[in-house]
This record gives structure tokens, C-alpha cells and sequence, in this order.
């Protein structure tokens, strides 16, 4: 039938239908090219961003490798890139300087910032495992046990145990430390790591502990730490050894991560 409409004829329905459907149709080839252009605006501006984050943290760690005054760099990083894998990097030295000086509360809330600013899993469990070093040496057990009970990654699952072990024991809880430092040599196996656990699990006396067991799982008086237990001061803010931690410390040093 169409091919028997004169030229008005169409001429007036091809207008007819510009005029239902034309403004539609133009937003939508707007919106189209927009959200195209938008993103890769976008997608460059983050890779200019994250290029940004990498050079300003390389420069801290090369001024804090060289003994100089990093307070101006951490304090641009914290200003210029808060939410950044880089930010959590700088807090996470900045623990471990906290540690290496003793200053053990200025530690705990350098790594609670880092929690709460990471948007990476392995971070926040890698600040947490650190956390809870530093609780640990602060004699709060149930602070330390509370953050370590939030670590998710199963390849912290070992440290975690270890770390539970360490804190039952020094609080007396011989059956708690016994079945923290089992699940951890369960979860490491045979090599430098189980020998280490197994050295530990021989401190704790199976006859106390199993004593304990049929009361409230604590005695009064904690046994002595194994022997190859390191002090808390040069552990505190040590990165987890049985987990990803070597990653994590690449990822430090190299500044490898996305913002």
C-alpha cells in the first residue's frame, strides 16, 4: 500500500512521526554518547589518580627508607588520597614505627584506621592479625580475641589460631591454648612453622589443661611461654608469616594495588 502514497503523503507521515517520537530518540543518542565520553573521562581520570597515589608513595617509602622526615608526605597521602590502598600502606609503617617506639595505644589506632579505611579483604585482615598483636601486648585478651574472631581470609587461619593460642595462654586458659595451638598446627602441617607449633602445644601441660577442661578452662597461674616465642615488641607489628603476608609486604614495598 505504501508504495501507492504520493510524496505529501509520506512527507507528512515521516513528520508525524518525527514529532511522536523524534525528541526520544535524540535523548537517547544524547544519553548514549554522554555515558560513553563520561567514561572514559572517568576511566582516565582513575588511572591519572592511581598513577597520582603511586608516585606520592613511592616517594614516602623512598624518603622513609632514607631516614628522613616523612610526617609532610604521610600527611599529603592522607589529604590527597584517604580512601587509597596507598593510605592504608602509610598507616601500616607508620604502626610499625609506632611499634618499634613502644608507643602502643598511638599503634592500635594507626591499625584501627587502616581496618576501617582498606577496602581489600587482605588488608583489613593483615591490620587486624596486627591489631591484635598490639592488644595482645597491652594485656586486653578480650579486645585482641574480638578483633582476630573478624579476620575472614582462610589463609589467615593459622596465624589466627596461633595468635588465640598465645592469648589463652598468657591469660591461663590451658585448655583454650592447647585447642588454639592444635588447630593451628593442623592447619601449617610439617616444616619450620609446625615445629615451632608443636614446641608450643609441649609447653602447655596436657594434665592441666585437661583439668581445666572439666571447670571453667582457666587456672590461676599461666606456664611460662615456649621458649621460642619471640617478645611481643618485635612481633606486634610483624605481617602474618603462614598467610599471604609475603604478598602483602610485596604489595607494601611496590605500591602494586589500585586505589
Amino acid at each position: 500500500m505504501a508504495e501507492y502514497l504520493s510524496d505529501e503523503e509520506v512527507t507528512e507521515r515521516l513528520k508525524r512521526w518525527w514529532s511522536e517520537n523524534g525528541t526520544g530518540l535524540l535523548v537517547g543518542i544524547v544519553l548514549a554518547i554522554g555515558g560513553v565520553v563520561g567514561w572514559r573521562w572517568f576511566d582516565g581520570w582513575r588511572v591519572e589518580r592511581a598513577e597520582a597515589a603511586s608516585d606520592r608513595y613511592a616517594e614516602y617509602t623512598e624518603a622513609r627508607a632514607a631516614g628522613e622526615d616523612v610526617t609532610d608526605v604521610a600527611a599529603h597521602i592522607a589529604e590527597e588520597f584517604p580512601d587509597s590502598a596507598y593510605r592504608v600502606f602509610t598507616l601500616l609503617h607508620q604502626a610499625r614505627d609506632a611499634v618499634e617506639g613502644e608507643e602502643w595505644e598511638s599503634a592500635a589506632d594507626l591499625l584501627r584506621q587502616s581496618v576501617d579505611i582498606a577496602s581489600e579483604s587482605v588488608l583489613q585482615d593483615v591490620a587486624r592479625v596486627r591489631l591484635a598483636r598490639v592488644l595482645h601486648q597491652l594485656e586486653r585478651p578480650e579486645d585482641a580475641l574480638a578483633v582476630l574472631r573478624e579476620v575472614d581470609g582462610q589463609g589467615f587461619a593459622a596465624t589466627v589460631a596461633e595468635l588465640t593460642g598465645d592469648i589463652e595462654l598468657r591469660r591461663g586458659a590451658l585448655p583454650a591454648a592447647r585447642a588454639a595451638y592444635q588447630a593451628a598446627l593442623d592447619e601449617t602441617g610439617a616444616g619450620q612453622g609446625g615445629v615451632l607449633l608443636r614446641l608450643k602445644l609441649a609447653s602447655v601441660p596436657r594434665e592441666a589443661a585437661d583439668h581445666g577442661a572439666g571447670g571453667n578452662g582457666a587456672v590461676s597461674e599461666a606456664p611460662a611461654p615456649a621458649p621460642s616465642e619471640e617478645p611481643a615488641a618485635d612481633d606486634a607489628d610483624e605481617p602474618a608469616a603462614t598467610v599471604d603476608s609475603e604478598e602483602t609486604e610485596e604489595m607494601e614495598e611496590t605500591g602494586e594495588a589500585d586505589e
